[in-house]
């Protein structure tokens, strides 16, 4: 009886531990795009990251001004259906971070992407995003 009764309390302790409403009070659902203590950090609309066609990867440009002399972040997250890489650009067209991962097939595949980088000043940079995979990945994209 103490074995049926312990059994069925963890059953329920289980479920709702696991329950999709269960986000730990984070504010806005279960991913908080903002720093606790500054609110630094800016959510973006997601963003849908085209196919590649053949082997010509499929893009999306996005331009960004980050502030001179604060680390700037760019965070990417798809939703797991192919391959997405980073590449940031100043002005000039210099590449100043990247996240780029070596193809599904050698090992890499992520759609996770993390850039940081220094501007020296407050300025516009490109960022350029490429999906490799043969369909469509939707990805939501932060910054501070």
């Amino acid at each position: 009886m103490v074995r049926t009764l312990f059994v069925a309390a963890l059953a329920i302790a289980v479920s709702i531990l696991f329950h999709p409403s269960a986000d730990a009070g984070a504010k806005g659902g279960k991913i908080r795009w903002t720093h606790k203590k500054t609110g630094a950090s800016q959510a973006r609309e997601p963003i849908n990251v085209p196919a590649a066609q053949g082997k010509t990867p499929g893009k999306v440009e996005m331009k960004i001004v980050f502030e001179g002399g604060k680390l700037a972040e760019f965070v990417l997250i798809g939703d797991g259906d192919t391959d997405l890489d980073v590449i940031v650009k100043d002005a000039a067209g210099n590449i100043v971070a990247k996240d780029i991962d070596p193809p599904a097939d050698e090992g890499g595949g992520s759609d996770i992407c993390v850039c940081r980088w220094l501007p020296k000043e407050t300025a516009e940079f490109t960022i350029v995003i490429s999906n490799r995979g043969s369909v469509l990945n939707i990805a939501q994209a932060a910054t501070n």
